[in-house]
Parts: structure tokens; sequence; C-alpha cells
């Protein structure tokens, strides 16, 4: 798998670079814009367009794998995104991104909000079982058996199965990636240090093969 980056223009933002990072699969183009504050050494994550024929197989990750070494060496310090689409708002969450502690509380509000009535249940039943998690990491990562759910939520409606199914949020073992769910259609931003503990998860995330 390999990475072509093409330079698009300067000036989308002061003191900044836009750049396009594009990857050739067998099935697929995966493109990612990125534009590279070069006064702060701040990466403002653009478009990452995956076709869904692409995604959840790994492609993704191959080439922030690919891209990581490049972003070392233009001495990027952190990296910065909007989280959304129909996966995005999950997928970086499980990647190891960061909210805020107030703008993850006004997320999970948010969440609560329009899962409700496809569950079945009050917006106050969900943000509860939401704050279980300490951070948006924690949340992505959540799953729970078809009893433990069921125990929290009553009669589920068929909807929410559906729904479970379609975002491929049943394990292997048969338990629900609540977590996945909830955040999927989810936006928020986001950010990334590429040092510490934070930046070696990330890393640690995107070299599974999973």
């Amino acid at each position: 798998l390999s990475v072509a980056v093409a330079l698009l223009n300067w000036g989308d933002y002061e003191n900044s670079i836009t750049f396009k990072a594009t990857t050739q699969t067998r099935d697929g183009t995966i493109t990612i814009v990125k534009h590279f504050d070069l006064k702060n050494k701040i990466l403002h994550h653009g478009l990452m367009d995956i076709p869904e024929r692409l995604q959840s197989k790994g492609y993704a990750k191959q080439q922030l794998r690919k891209l990581l070494p490049i972003y070392e060496k233009m001495g990027v310090r952190r990296i910065e995104l909007t989280a959304n689409l129909s996966v995005g708002g999950y997928a970086w969450a499980r990647a190891g991104f960061s909210i805020g502690a107030s703008d993850f509380e006004k997320l999970k509000k948010e969440i609560a909000e329009y899962k409700a009535d496809e569950i079945g249940v009050t917006p106050q039943t969900i943000k509860t079982l939401m704050d279980r998690a300490k951070n948006i990491n924690d949340l992505s990562k959540m799953t729970l058996t078809k009893e433990e759910l069921l125990s929290i939520a009553g009669k589920l409606r068929k909807t929410a199965f559906d729904e479970f199914n379609s975002a491929q949020s049943i394990a292997p073992n048969g338990d629900i990636k609540i977590g996945k769910y909830l955040l999927m259609l989810s936006e928020w931003e986001g950010w990334l240090n590429l040092k510490g503990e934070q930046y070696e998860k990330f890393k640690e995330y995107i070299n599974q093969t999973e």
C-alpha cells in the first residue's frame, strides 16, 4: 500500500499549506485533505473520504501508519479535527483523539436526545449509561451483553437492533458495542498530541490488524 502526497495550495489558513494524501487500494481510493499551520505546528485534519466498501478493512489505519513518519519529519506537534460523517464520531474516538470535558458533557446530552427515541428509552437512561465512561475513548470501547442492555432499557425497539446490525455494532462474542452505536453519526471537535501517552496509544491502535 502506497500513499501519494500532493501540495494543493498555500494560504487557506494564515501561514499554512494545504495538501492531499491519496491511497490507492485494489478496492478504491482513500483521500485525506489536511491544512498544516506552519507557525504553530498544528495539522488541521480536513476531509477523510473513505468509500463505504473500504470501511472496516484496515485501509485507513494503513494510510495513517504511512503518514505518521511524514508528520514527525514536518514537526507536527498536534492534530486537530472535526469528527463527523457516518463513522467519524466513533472512529476518531476509538483512535484516541480527545475532547474537552465540557464538550464531552454537551455531546453526551446531544447523543442521549437523538438516540433515546430510536432505542425506546428516556434520554436520561442513555445519559446515565454514558456517564460510566471517563472520556470519549472509554465510551467508544464500551460494550454490554444483550441481557445487560435489556436490564437498562427494557424492551428495545426493533429499529434499535436493526441499527446495531447495520452499524456493525455486534461484537464476535455477541455483545453489543454500545459505545460504537451511540457515537455513530455524532459530531465533535477533537485533538491528538504527537507525544506522550496519548500518542503511544494512537500508534498502538493504528498498528492493530483487526
